[in-house]
């Protein structure tokens, strides 16, 4: 979907065949600073996949279209509106679904937002303030938090003790330097590795949660789907670097005792002469 903030027009584009650029809702505000498509348990049905409109010149307000499918085509009609206020310095900016799945609006709040109207050193022109307004359903329950740490925790252990660990300490020589203390700072990086590939995980279980849904399940299934195989790579990597050392000093102690077997032999030979 594309919006075009001047006119207020929106479309819908088609990459391929058919009509390239297609009006999907009737305009009737300008200019639209944005656009959004409402999704978020918190709120009922009847408005889940609304598109929203921030319009900040004349009707001031959050616009809510239904969005409608009759096989290919997309339309979208308009319903009452989400936010509407009759302050005249309400200028919604842009919005956002927040992490308790309420709906978050941003609000210019200023006098004077023509371009050539006014001096542009007018006072009233304010540069200072604004305005976020959190919406929500009346009686409608707001999104539960979801604390995933000590799942992904889990995850970062068995990774590092039962993957990466016996690999470690399998490498000949190398391997004997490998204590738990080692294995204890590999699962510390782990598990930051594997909190920061979760964080949209988490957000989205945040944001979708609901109480039909088997929430054991759910994040099962999620952790299964990591890609284990690349963040034992990142965790490989990290060990290559703290073992840089430990692999020089491997390669002394063998240089080492190579020449002391070499000596040793030569000593044997040489009294057995």
């Amino acid at each position: 979907f594309a919006n075009d903030g001047t006119s207020g027009t929106g479309s819908y584009v088609n990459i391929g065949r058919g009509v390239g650029n297609k009006q999907w809702f009737q305009k009737r505000v300008r200019p639209v600073a944005a656009t959004g498509i409402l999704s978020s348990s918190h709120f009922p049905e009847k408005n889940q996949g609304n598109f929203l409109i921030c319009n900040c010149i004349g009707f001031l307000c959050v616009l809510q279209h239904e969005v409608k499918y009759n096989g290919a085509d997309i339309t979208a009609e308009e319903i009452e509106p989400i936010l509407v206020s009759d302050d005249p310095n309400f200028r919604p900016t842009d919005l956002e679904i927040g992490g308790d799945g309420a709906l978050y609006v941003s609000d210019w709040s200023n006098v004077l937002i023509g371009h050539m109207q006014h001096n542009m050193r007018d006072p009233n022109r304010d540069h200072e303030h604004g305005r976020i307004y959190r919406v929500t359903y009346k009686d409608r329950p707001l999104v539960k938090k979801i604390d995933l740490s000590p799942y992904l925790e889990k995850t970062a252990h068995t990774l590092v003790w039962d993957r990466i660990g016996p690999q470690l300490r399998a490498i000949p020589l190398l391997g004997s330097f490998v204590n738990d203390g080692i294995l204890a700072k590999f699962e510390v990086i782990a598990c930051a590795e594997i909190k920061n590939e979760a964080a949209p995980l988490m957000e989205k279980v945040a944001t979708q949660f609901e109480a039909s849904v088997d929430l054991k399940q759910m994040i099962e299934d999620n952790i299964a789907a990591f890609d284990l195989e690349r963040l034992e790579g990142i965790v490989n990597a990290v060990a290559k670097r703290e073992f840089r050392t430990i692999e020089r000093l491997g390669a002394v102690l063998g240089f080492v005792i190579g020449c002391v077997q070499v000596a040793l032999f030569w000593a044997t030979g040489a009294i057995a002469m």
